[in-house]
């Protein structure tokens, strides 16, 4: 069953980024990702490079790079910080073990189709992966099997999902002017709507698991309260390049926002 649920207007809040980390190929920046510890940034690009950064000095640490080569869509940081994924073009998950920088399994998706987004359940043992077929991949990372093909319920091609903090909804987006919340437990949508002119194309929960961000075509991210699915906050920077990929820190006060014009923002969370 799908629920629609309509935004109310909210006003919106023009600030400045707190920095700004420019990809060293100058190539478009495909998805972003904290650590669980803050500390690190990692940036995927279309070249098949990922970048890490070190967030309190804006300095880059290091890179890994995919085997395929193919552009990385989508990256991830395990719950306890030393696995990164990173989804790359062709449809393979790579797994990066972060100490050593080297590459620690390889994930293939049922489908030669790009990987558009990647989340680890919030226990780091199950992984879902979306690809351009609209399909939701669910894995076990213990044993490395795939164990659910999850249809995305009349979603098109999907560009981005989370996992709650609970790991009982799935946030997922297409090109569309809506975002999905799917409870995998129960198979129930509801439908966040926001502003007919602009399509999402990134999403991410809050660390407390009450707010939803999702980043517009239109350069703003928009914030959803998810208990009354009410759109709470539009944060409108100085840009208008498109969001990719969005990204709460892990005590919630800073948003990360990846752009179609190879820069990262990070933002203050009123």
């Amino acid at each position: 069953m799908t629920v629609s649920v309509l935004a109310h207007p909210a006003a919106s809040v023009t600030m400045r980024p707190v920095a700004r980390l420019t990809d060293t190929g100058g190539s478009r920046v495909y998805s972003v990702a904290f650590s669980p510890d803050s500390r690190t940034l990692a940036t995927g690009d279309d070249n098949g490079t990922t970048y890490l950064w070190n967030v309190g000095t804006g300095q880059q640490t290091g890179k890994v790079t995919d085997p395929g080569p193919a552009g990385v869509h989508s990256v991830a940081f395990s719950p306890a910080g030393r696995t990164l994924a990173a989804g790359d073009s062709n449809g393979v998950n790579y797994l990066w073990h972060l100490a050593a920088r080297h590459l620690a399994g390889a994930l293939n998706n049922p489908v030669i189709l790009g990987v558009e987004s990647l989340a680890f359940s919030p226990d780091g043992r199950s992984q879902a992966v979306a690809c351009l077929d609209g399909n939701i991949y669910l894995w076990d990372l213990v044993t490395g099997h795939l164990t659910a093909t999850l249809p995305a319920g009349g979603i098109d091609a999907v560009d981005a999902l989370a996992f709650s903090p609970d790991g009982r909804r799935l946030a997922a987006t297409d090109s569309s002017n809506a975002v999905y919340l799917w409870d995998v437990v129960t198979g129930r949508t509801v439908v966040l709507t926001g502003p007919s002119t602009v399509g999402f194309k990134s999403v991410t929960f809050s660390p407390s698991g009450r707010t939803l961000a999702a980043g517009a075509s239109n350069g703003s991210s928009y914030l959803w309260d998810v208990a009354t699915g009410h759109l709470a906050a539009t944060l409108t920077g100085t840009d208008t390049a498109g969001l990719d990929s969005v990204a709460f820190s892990p005590n919630g006060r800073t948003l990360a926002a990846g752009a179609t014009d190879g820069t990262a923002s990070l933002w203050n969370v009123p």
